[in-house]
């Protein structure tokens, strides 16, 4: 779309009531980290003991974004948009879809200087992901493909609100077993979410690319962009998965190590030492 098109596709009111939802949501958030900092240092020992204490903010984080992308998967509104579009290719109710897109990214965005020392993959994605929601604010949802690739994206990233959870629960409850039953339903959750994401990114792009011609350079620098993205989600389905794996070859080398010492804790298991050495000395008397 040229500049012309991109203007007259654009109402200023919708712009506008984005970026100021943007700003309130920002400021409620930096807010309410804090707060949420406070009250877990304050009411859990595990949280304080948190060592770097960077990680705490790691841990806040996560699970605001956790928390918020639950609280949109459950809204009627957003499963009722996100199948007509995917479905039905209706895109028509853009701006709720563009709001449904700004609480996906707007913990991201927080995250970026709430959050220190976060990994190069990860500030790539938060940037990036913010960068697209803002070009989507620039166009209408239902007349181009690249804004609907955007969108769906965005939907089908907000089902993986496990994987953030897990990601908070991992530095306070690593050891417990049940993080290893967490670990993998997230886990299959995130691949699953991602070969359909993948797949109708690759569809469209074909359509958008070969079939109707639209091949401009916002096409190039988007499919440039998402190469970061998937980037990001594969370093982490691979992270998720050397977890659940390293959790199931320790089980099964303490199980291997249990089996193959003795036990001698028990009475009638020293008694049972006692008499075999007892054996083995008379028959030694015996043979000499």
């Amino acid at each position: 779309l040229s500049g012309e098109e991109v203007l007259a596709d654009t109402t200023l009111d919708e712009l506008s009531w984005m970026l100021a939802y943007f700003s309130i949501l920002v400021v409620i958030l930096t807010a309410l980290f804090k707060l949420f900092h406070l009250l877990f240092d304050f009411s859990s020992p595990t949280f304080r003991s948190i060592n770097p204490k960077h990680k705490q903010w790691y841990v806040i984080a996560n699970v605001s974004k956790s928390l918020c992308l639950l609280g949109l998967c459950c809204s009627s509104r957003w499963r009722s948009t996100v199948y007509n579009g995917l479905m039905l290719d209706d895109f028509s109710d853009g701006f709720f879809l563009k709001f449904s897109a700004l609480i996906y990214i707007v913990t991201d965005f927080v995250a970026l200087f709430m959050v220190p020392k976060l990994p190069s993959t990860t500030i790539a994605h938060h940037f990036i992901s913010t960068g697209l929601w803002l070009a989507t604010c620039c166009w209408r949802v239902d007349r181009s493909n690249i804004i609907k690739s955007v969108m769906v994206y965005g939907a089908f990233s907000s089902v993986t609100y496990l994987v953030n959870f897990f990601l908070a629960m991992r530095v306070l409850y690593d050891e417990k077993k049940w993080m290893d039953w967490l670990c993998v339903i997230a886990l299959g959750i995130y691949a699953l979410s991602c070969g359909f994401n993948w797949l109708y990114q690759i569809i469209c792009l074909y359509y958008t690319s070969l079939i109707s011609g639209e091949f401009s350079v916002v096409l190039v620098l988007y499919s440039f962009f998402m190469i970061f993205v998937v980037r990001d989600d594969l370093v982490l389905m691979s992270w998720l998965w050397k977890r659940f794996y390293n959790s199931l070859t320790s089980k099964k080398n303490k199980e291997l190590s249990v089996d193959l010492v003795p036990s001698i804790n028990s009475k009638e298991s020293l008694q049972r030492s006692a008499f075999y050495c007892l054996v083995v000395l008379f028959q030694l008397e015996d043979s000499a």
